[in-house]
């Protein structure tokens, strides 16, 4: 007989909440794998449209540079120019929406910042002392247009300051920077970007926490707060959904539907508080019972359903058979020191040509009737 601790409270305190809030924008952790995908999936957008827009800069200043350069130093930048826009217009294509192959982002984020540092330090090569001063201003402006580029990234402060590192080298190497101003001192110039790195830096991070929290709040308004199962409104647009797609390409579905026997009996005799941690004991047996496509979902009460996509009448049944076993060998404390163990009754349906899903919820209602009618603690097919 396995014994369920006590859950903790859900809420941490004070200073742990803190501790996650620095881990996550100094670090990046703290992010759940579905939060982190979502996180890349921004970033990897914002990257194909960045490299957009930069790579039409690129190709727009050719010709301020074959009109105030002469062509023995606008040729060579021209055709840098150029192939660094190629280049990002691949990267761009490559990131899109929809793309297939989808390299990791921060090797292709990192790549792109170091493309284009690679790059204006080879052009710069060709920028004569004598260049216009609007020209000078531009490339001297270069590499802190690089830099504040990270802003727009929800990334942690470690990401945004590792990614900035070949723009402080591209500022540090001798005469690689066009000096724009008179006043403008090497040191000056570190200032300057390092004043834009951490402002990017704090950009990124605000964006970051920003996104966990509505992905969070995202998460909570479809899962039961108790239990962290999927809620009755996830549940349903999840087996709509599945029954779309069903019809699409057949293939078996099933519904079981669950019901905690004698539960308003616990709730009596041992207090809610007591009834609350049987109905979490039960959703984590039910979790570990089903699979990573399955889905459970807390319709109300002591009401639980369990969605079960290319799964036939049979093989559900199954399911529901290990959950009920499951359930059974649970032993959930309550305040006295006492053990209460439940049991649950099962109804099984597999979805049927042309039916939708309020007739197989009722149809998988029938069999958890006839269980309960039955005697409880079973499961019962209707089909």
């Amino acid at each position: 007989m396995s014994q369920v601790p006590e859950e903790p409270n859900d809420w941490p305190a004070p200073p742990q909440r803190v501790r996650d809030q620095l881990c996550l924008i100094v670090l990046g952790c703290a992010l759940a794998s579905p939060q982190r995908d979502y996180q890349m999936r921004i970033v990897r957008h914002r990257l194909s449209v960045l490299c957009v827009l930069v790579a039409s800069g690129l190709l727009a200043w050719i010709p301020v540079d074959l009109q105030a350069l002469p062509g023995a130093a606008a040729q060579p930048i021209a055709l840098l120019r150029a192939a660094l826009a190629l280049l990002l217009l691949g990267a761009a294509w490559v990131h899109r929406d929809g793309a297939r192959l989808k390299p990791p982002a921060y090797p292709a984020l990192a790549l792109f910042v170091f493309i284009q540092c690679a790059a204006f330090a080879l052009m710069q090569r060709h920028v004569p002392a004598d260049a216009p001063a609007l020209l000078r201003l531009g490339y001297g402006l270069f590499p802190f247009v690089v830099g504040a580029q990270l802003a727009i990234f929800p990334l942690p402060i470690i990401a945004t300051a590792a990614l900035s590192l070949p723009v402080f080298l591209l500022v540090l190497l001798p005469g690689a920077i066009v000096p724009f101003a008179a006043e403008l001192s090497p040191l000056g110039s570190l200032w300057l970007l390092s004043l834009i790195v951490i402002v990017a830096s704090w950009a990124g991070a605000s964006q970051l926490a920003l996104l966990q929290g509505l992905l969070q709040a995202r998460s909570d308004a479809a899962h039961d707060v108790l239990t962290g199962l999927a809620n009755r409104r996830m549940g349903l647009a999840r087996l709509d959904a599945d029954i779309a797609l069903v019809r699409r390409m057949p293939e078996p579905l099933a519904v079981l539907a669950l019901d905690l026997d004698h539960f308003k009996r616990v709730n009596d005799q041992h207090g809610h508080a007591t009834g609350d941690r049987v109905l979490v004991a039960f959703a984590q047996a039910m979790r570990g019972e089903l699979r990573a496509g399955d889905l459970g979902a807390r319709i109300g009460g002591e009401e639980f359903i369990a969605i079960l996509p290319a799964t036939d009448a049979a093989a559900a049944a199954v399911v529901g058979e290990r959950i009920r076993a499951a359930s059974a060998a649970l032993a959930v404390p309550t305040d006295d020191g006492q053990a209460v163990r439940f049991t649950i009754s099962v109804g099984v349906a597999s979805l049927q040509p042309g039916e939708d899903s309020t007739r197989l919820l009722a149809r998988a209602d029938g069999g958890l009737y006839r269980a309960k009618s039955e005697g409880r603690n079973r499961v019962v097919r209707v089909d």
